[in-house]
Parts: C-alpha cells; structure tokens; sequence
C-alpha cells in the first residue's frame, strides 16, 4: 500500500514519538490530576489527564525534557484521545497515574496506532 521510502518515514517518525509516564511531579503539581487505577476499571483514556511538549528537532532526551518541564513549557492536553497526524516532530507527555489497590497489579499500556512501533516510558516512582 505505501511505498518502501513512505514506510521508512513513519518508523523514523514513530522513533521520535516518546512518552514520559510519571507516577509523581516536581512542578505543575497542582494542574495534573492523577489517574486513579482501581480494579473496577479496565480502561483509562490519559489525554486530558496530560501534558504535551512538541519537540520540533527530535533531539531532546530525558533531562531535557524533564528540564523543559520545570521550566514549564508542557501545555495541558485538551483532548481525550490527542492526534497530532504526521510530522516530523516527537512529542513528549506527562501524566500521573495512582494505584489505589490493596496489592500490586500488572497494567498493560495500549496504543491504539498501527503506524506507531516504538513508544519510550520513563517510570519515576
């Protein structure tokens, strides 16, 4: 369907697509409202629960973004399931997630994008 160099694009395009999972903020603490994880729901939609910081080169790495957060140049999400189309940016998100059960329980993180093949998570617990 899309030619070998079209192809080869959106791998290097969905390289770049990083996600940052923080389970706890240094700053913003107030705007990010955590995710509750309870047993009684199997799914969670993180948009509007996140922050979104559009790196136009695709260069930054962790401390850069973390660096970038307290300087705060994320911008709150504004939609459920965000879709930014194809660019040659990568974006970086924020969210926090609390895990309300008794026990430990394994979650599964699902992105529903077929042209996606690498999604980065940095866990700071």
């Amino acid at each position: 369907m899309y030619g070998d160099s079209v192809l080869k694009l959106l791998r290097a395009l969905a390289g770049l697509c990083l996600l940052v999972l923080q389970f706890s903020s240094k700053s913003y603490a107030d705007d990010i409202s955590a995710i509750d994880l309870r047993a009684d729901q199997q799914e969670y939609w993180i948009g509007l629960q996140s922050f979104v910081l559009r790196d136009e080169a695709g260069t930054l790495d962790l401390s850069g973004a973390l660096k970038a957060w307290d300087n705060k140049e994320f911008i709150k999400e504004k939609t459920d399931a965000p879709n930014y189309g194809f660019t040659g940016h990568a974006y970086w998100y924020r969210f926090a997630a609390k895990n309300s059960l008794a026990t430990s329980q394994s979650w599964y993180f699902v992105l529903e994008s077929p042209l996606i093949d690498e999604v980065v998570l940095n866990l700071k617990t």
